[in-house]
């Protein structure tokens, strides 16, 4: 409670006591004189709202009789609690957190009791009210800033509420104060040993933690560890109130390790635990289509574009979702229309991913690399300046976009330009190590092929890198002459999902469709058979634009039968 241990316990503070601990009733009790004798009396009332429940009362003649009257009002008290607490209505438990203020507290029960049913945005005015009535409640900062974070809002807000959270951590109790260093080191700080090492001590504490358990999946997955993020998560869904974010890490943690049918299987739980979710439509979304099912993925985001509450950025990103997924069932130009009325809505600069998605469906399906770039090219013109984060990673995708075609030279001067303009120091870590990858790409592919393959193997298997050159390799392996290596790489990007939820989605056709062709390249004419199979059945609605390369794989199937 944050109050000093010598502060008196008045009825008013042994109510608020057992409100936080759950109890319903507290029992006052006086010592009275009434001449040579004593006068005992006790009254029980509700802990909320201090109604009277019961009153009691026993008289002692003389000092010898006080055991004696104890006694008979001890008795008097057990045969009559029961029945008056019976009658009191259960109005649940408060979150054991430290607050001095109990308003403050019954506004972060409300938060996570929303936050548990995935209710987050609902849950952010109740986090903001218990931090305003009381400044020094850290685990209210704490969890302001998980919420922020979780809806992608307002990044700097979420910091200084994580950074609010950890400077009053020594007033805390050791879990808690476990718990707001690990999300600080995770999310601030970025030492994530260090968040690891402090959810592992929550957990020697309470091993049925649930913000532990969850959280130290999530990092687990942040470094690779699927298989412990695995077994940990598999341990927080079991707890009786585990929470929607421990069953959609857990979905996510199956879909990195390619297992689709358990991810189905817990997906179905977690729809039904938590249907107010929002969520769960993503997540959903992207295990039917790992599933090859992107009608069913479609469907479910159509549903949950009709109860979604309009102008969020989840509502933005349904949208793109559906039209991500008319490219899984090729109806490209279906998707560069939706695309595109996205850029139209919020501007080349807001609708970065969307011109991403465009260059890239452009250069992969349409009119080729140079009309994706030129996409890059038209965007860029109302970038305000380099300094601009956007100015940087339109170059990026230009230099992509060129080396998966194999053109070197023109990748080359993008990268150059992004060099000049926005040095190394300027760029966060990752971003710096993939420039200099590029970079290797563009310069040292025709002579040295092998080096520039070493490296991007090399680097997909560091602690840091989940998953992050993997939509690369198989490009970078085929141009180096690993044509198995390449196939491998398509096969696995057919199954597994990565980090970025719409890449996983559009690059499963992709997938399939250089998979099959790899496969015959090597004589592997039966593994060709069955994923250019699957493409077409995937693509069995697909649009006109689409027949030259079904009738393509088409006649290839029929030949090979």
């Amino acid at each position: 409670m944050g109050r000093s241990p010598d502060t008196p316990l008045t009825p008013e503070l042994a109510r608020e006591v057992a409100l936080r601990d759950g109890v319903k009733a507290v029992l006052e009790g006086e010592v009275g004189a009434a001449g040579t004798g004593y006068i005992f009396s006790a009254t029980l009332r509700a802990a909320d709202g201090g109604a009277t429940l019961a009153s009691f009362r026993r008289t002692a003649r003389s000092e010898d009789h006080i055991l004696e009257a104890i006694d008979q009002l001890s008795r008097d008290i057990r045969g009559k609690a029961g029945e008056s607490l019976r009658s009191i209505r259960d109005g649940g438990t408060f979150q054991q957190v430290t607050t001095r203020s109990f308003v403050a507290l019954e506004k972060y029960t409300e938060a996570e009791t929303l936050f548990e049913r995935g209710r987050e945005a609902d849950a952010l005015p109740y986090l903001e009210e218990a931090v305003a009535l009381d400044p020094e409640f850290a685990m209210a900062w704490r969890k302001l800033a998980v919420a922020l974070g979780n809806l992608q809002m307002d990044e700097e807000r979420q910091r200084e509420a994580a950074e609010e959270a950890y400077r009053l951590r020594t007033r805390l109790t050791p879990l808690e104060r476990y718990l707001t260093e690990a999300y600080y080191h995770t999310t601030v700080s970025g030492d994530t040993d260090a968040g690891i090492h402090a959810y592992r001590s929550a957990l020697r504490i309470d091993e049925r933690n649930t913000a532990a358990l969850n959280n130290l999946g999530l990092q687990f997955m942040r470094t690779g560890r699927f298989s412990e993020a695995i077994e940990v998560l598999a341990a927080a869904i079991e707890l009786p109130a585990p929470g929607a974010v421990a069953h959609n890490n857990y979905v996510l943690a199956r879909l990195y390790q390619g297992e689709i049918d358990e991810a189905q299987e817990t997906l179905e739980r977690y729809r039904v635990l938590y249907p107010d979710d929002s969520r769960i439509v993503e997540v959903a979304a992207v295990t039917h289509a790992l599933a090859r099912n992107p009608v069913l993925a479609e469907q479910v985001v159509r549903e949950g574009l009709a109860t979604m509450e309009s102008g969020t950025a989840r509502e933005e990103r349904l949208h793109r979702m559906q039209y991500l997924l008319a490219i899984q069932q090729g109806r490209i130009l279906d998707a560069r229309a939706g695309l595109r009325q996205i850029v139209g809505d919020h501007g080349p600069v807001e609708a970065v991913t969307a011109i991403i998605m465009l260059a890239w469906l452009e250069s992969r399906w349409l009119e080729g690399v140079d009309a994706g770039v030129g996409i890059l090219e038209e965007a860029l013109t109302e970038v305000p300046s380099p300094e601009h984060p956007v100015w940087a990673i339109y170059h990026e995708w230009a230099a992509r976009l060129h080396l998966l075609r194999g053109s070197p030279a023109e990748a080359g001067a993008w990268l150059d330009r992004w060099t000049l303009e926005v040095p190394d120091e300027a760029l966060p870590h990752d971003a710096q190590r993939l420039r200099a990858l590029l970079t290797l790409w563009a310069d040292s592919m025709e002579h040295r092929p092998d080096e520039v393959a070493d490296a991007f193997l090399h680097r997909s298997r560091e602690s840091d890198c989940i998953r992050c050159v993997d939509d690369l390799l198989p490009f970078v392996l085929e141009q180096a002459g690993r044509l198995e290596g390449a196939r491998d790489q398509w096969n696995d990007l057919a199954r597994r999902r990565l980090p970025n939820l719409d890449a996983t989605v559009v690059l499963i056709p992709s997938a399939l469709h250089e998979s099959g062709r790899l496969s015959e390249a090597l004589g592997d004419h039966d593994a060709a058979q069955e994923a250019w199979g699957a493409l077409l059945e995937m693509w069995s609605g697909a649009g006109p634009e689409m027949e030259p390369v079904i009738a393509g794989m088409r006649a290839r199937v029929d030949d090979g039968e």
